[in-house]
């Protein structure tokens, strides 16, 4: 890099920055390197950092050189001034690139540097292109002569040297790379084809800060995204009305998604100021779940994360664990997040179709017999019974609940099936009717076959209206069941006679008071009342007898006395009360 400073005396340069003060907001830099600099004549080799410069007529202002390579300052850098920077300082050095840097103190403004190839088309030599690349910020503009600088690309941040020539002087525009606006840095590199070449920086120049610039640009922390997400980087907390970032936009805040660094240059009419953000895109996608998953039927799954570094877990049954029980089909997902960045995966969860043969729900077994379970089936891979057995069938000769475990594709697929024992059934019944009346006779056998009456019917029922025996019969596996029943019809309407006098005179006369009749009387209760309401007899039998005496007194006096009679036909469910009076004589 070569700072040239041209060559005027101090006191008219003094009396110049004066003059231009007078008419100025900012001071103008523009000098070459021999004012005040006490190794002119020692051509010193300086380290990858030299040390600050301060600026005589920009006293606040300082900057530092930095170099990936050391560099040197010479007092023959080149025919058209006595002192130049010389990079890199060993030509000898094969390093493939040199990277350099200016950093000031604080802001300043228009810079330019000029760059000049001093070893070009020397001796007919022409040596391999050359070039200083990666210039950031992107310069505004360059200046060139026709055949003085090669293949500039402004967009690209790449540059020719000036080429070296008796032509070239101080006071040519050719060679200068321009900035326009505040900055605080430029960074470049200088390309080398091998040992031999080195690059000269051969003058500088920048306008001086100006009190009054109030441009800041503010940028922020740095930032980190996730997974390429969009993100904002926002320079509305800048000052300044103008904005103009390293891609060209011109907005107040630029959209980003992938890592790099970023910056912007913010000014406020009068000067410019420019800051930078590093953003870094940390991947974060954890392989979570897979993207299905198929479960045996009433069976249940656990969903388990182990993984790293997970600060918190989100799932869609509301659980914040990092294991959920799933015993449902359904889709389930899952967002977690590491602190910085989240991520969020579903699993389906499906329940598997197994084509099974299955046990009946029941089977019968005859009194003394067996019965076989049957089990078998071509994609069952195991059998284990409740009784212990791990065949495909069991024999069976008991009455119970017997169940079977069967492994089909990975599940265990439990079945059961009740074993009843079929009794012979032989029963007799015997019915009473009353005449004129029909019954109803239903059968209680069940069969696979039909019932087969006495009667000739088929029917699970017949109604007959007449006494008899009838009978039925079915036929099952175990043998024949039979039910009969004795039907008969009898006279429901009988009479029941109630005398209303007798005379308990102590004769051998009417002496007892009783109820006659032929029929089958049920809950009767006979009752006699004086004229005063008392119960005088009370009587539950139907063939009880009444004296004449109440209580254990005497015979009661002659009169008339109430009775009540309640009862029922046992042939008839309804209740008959009969009342009237007894004369009572003696």
């Amino acid at each position: 890099m070569l700072l040239n400073y041209f060559c005027v005396n101090f006191r008219i340069l003094k009396q110049l920055l004066s003059f231009y003060f007078l008419f100025s907001v900012s001071f103008v830099y523009n000098q070459t390197f021999q004012a005040g600099f006490s190794w002119l004549t020692t051509s010193p080799v300086f380290s990858a950092v030299s040390p600050n410069y301060s600026i005589g007529n920009c006293s606040d202002v300082t900057y530092t050189i930095n170099s990936s390579e050391d560099f040197r300052m010479v007092n023959n850098g080149s025919p058209y001034n006595n002192n130049a920077l010389f990079f890199p300082s060993n030509i000898n050095n094969t390093a493939a690139f040199v990277d350099m840097s200016i950093t000031f103190n604080q802001p300043i403004s228009n810079l330019r540097i000029r760059f000049v190839d001093l070893d070009e088309n020397v001796n007919g030599y022409t040596e391999p292109e050359e070039s200083v690349s990666l210039i950031s910020p992107i310069p505004s503009s360059v200046n060139s002569l026709s055949g003085a600088i090669n293949n500039v690309f402004l967009t690209g941040a790449t540059v020719s040297p000036f080429d070296n020539n008796s032509n070239f002087n101080n006071n040519d525009a050719a060679g200068w790379v321009n900035w326009t606006g505040l900055l605080s840095s430029v960074n470049f590199r200088y390309n080398r084809p091998g040992a031999l070449y080195a690059l000269i920086i051969d003058s500088i120049s920048f306008d001086c800060p100006s009190s009054g610039c109030n441009a800041v640009a503010n940028l922020g922390s740095d930032l980190t995204i996730c997974n390429n997400q969009q993100t904002l980087i926002d320079a509305s907390n800048s000052v300044g009305n103008s904005f103009l970032w390293n891609n060209g936009s011109t907005g107040s805040t630029l959209s980003v998604n992938s890592t790099g660094t970023y910056w912007v240059t913010v000014s406020d009419g009068i000067c410019n100021d420019t800051d930078t953000i590093n953003v870094i895109n940390e991947i974060f996608q954890p392989n979570l779940l897979d993207d299905s998953l198929f479960i045996c039927p009433d069976s249940e799954v656990l969903l388990e994360l182990n993984i790293d570094n997970i600060s918190t877990y989100s799932w869609s049954n509301g659980s914040s664990g990092n294991t959920i029980n799933v015993t449902e089909p359904g889709v389930y997902w899952v967002d977690v997040t590491n602190g910085q960045c989240s991520f969020a995966d579903t699993i389906t969860i499906s329940e598997k179709v197994l084509n099974l043969n299955s046990l009946p729900i029941y089977d019968t077994l005859c009194e003394n017999g067996s019965i076989l379970l049957d089990a078998f089936d071509n994609n069952v891979s195991s059998y284990l019974w409740n009784t212990g057995e791990t065949t495909p069938s069991i024999l069976i000769t008991q009455a119970g609940i017997y169940w079977v475990e069967r492994m089909v594709d990975g599940c265990i697929i439990v079945e059961n099936t009740e074993v009843i024992e079929l009794e012979l059934i032989n029963q007799e019944y015997s019915i009473e009717k009353c005449t004129g009346e029909s019954l109803l006779l239903q059968s209680s056998l069940t069969s696979n076959l039909n019932n087969i009456w006495s009667n000739g019917s088929i029917s699970n029922s017949i109604i007959v209206s007449n006494s008899g025996v009838y009978s039925v019969s079915t036929v099952n596996q175990c043998g024949t069941n039979s039910e009969t029943y004795n039907v008969s019809f009898a006279n429901c309407n009988c009479d029941v006679y109630v005398p209303n006098t007798f005379t308990p005179d102590e004769d051998e006369f009417n002496q007892l008071f009783e109820i006659k009749t032929e029929c089958d009387l049920v809950d009767f209760h006979f009752e006699v009342f004086n004229r005063w309401g008392e119960i005088v007899f009370e009587s539950f039998d139907k063939n009880g007898k009444w004296d004449g005496r109440y209580g254990a007194q005497l015979i009661v006096q002659d009169g008339v006395y109430t009775y009540k009679l309640t009862y029922q036909n046992s042939q008839k469910p309804d209740t008959i009360i009969l009342t009237g009076h007894i004369s009572v004589l003696k």
